[in-house]
């Protein structure tokens, strides 16, 4: 289990939460999720298409959606899949959200859009954050660090999950 959604889970224990994961591939974290925390509803946002990232065109194999929607199956009833980028997906998602995991595209100003975009849509004390906040990323920590400065929020860091408390 990723260091965020065990934060997620001594924090809001039993709590019905209401979320969102912005890169899904497969499924296997939001498999996590949806077996660690007491889920209402789960948007899962991923385009499954081939996208550019640290200058390489990394390509998403067609069976990826089908991969994960076949994992998530025994939750459709509180999961939804949003089959758009990030950016085009944030119409679709509802405010007052409990928490927002990142880990999309990776790359500096994708990031930088997904914590802008997605941040507003989190409730008070609610939760972002996402994966990768590490070195090999470097967009991932860039954006992160930038928007908590600017935003004088407090950061989190375990392992490479990074995530912030809305105030």
């Amino acid at each position: 289990m990723r260091p965020m959604i065990r934060f997620l889970r001594s924090k809001f224990d039993s709590k019905i939460l209401i979320g969102v994961e912005i890169g899904v591939s497969v499924g296997a974290n939001a498999e996590s999720i949806l077996e660690t925390l007491n889920i209402h509803k789960l948007f899962l946002v991923d385009p499954y298409i081939p996208y550019m990232q640290r200058k390489t065109l990394l390509t998403v194999h067609t069976s990826f959606n089908t991969l994960a929607k076949e994992r998530l199956g025994r939750f459709k009833d509180k999961t939804v899949f949003i089959k758009k980028t990030s950016v085009d997906a944030v119409d679709d998602i509802p405010d007052d959200l409990d928490f927002v995991y990142i880990d999309g595209n990776h790359d500096y100003s994708f990031v930088k859009d997904d914590i802008k975009n997605y941040y507003p849509k989190v409730k008070r004390d609610g939760i972002i954050g996402g994966h990768d906040f590490e070195r090999y990323w470097l967009g991932v920590p860039k954006a992160v660090l930038e928007f908590m400065h600017t935003n004088n929020l407090t950061l989190h860091v375990e392992a490479s999950d990074w995530w912030t408390i809305k105030k």
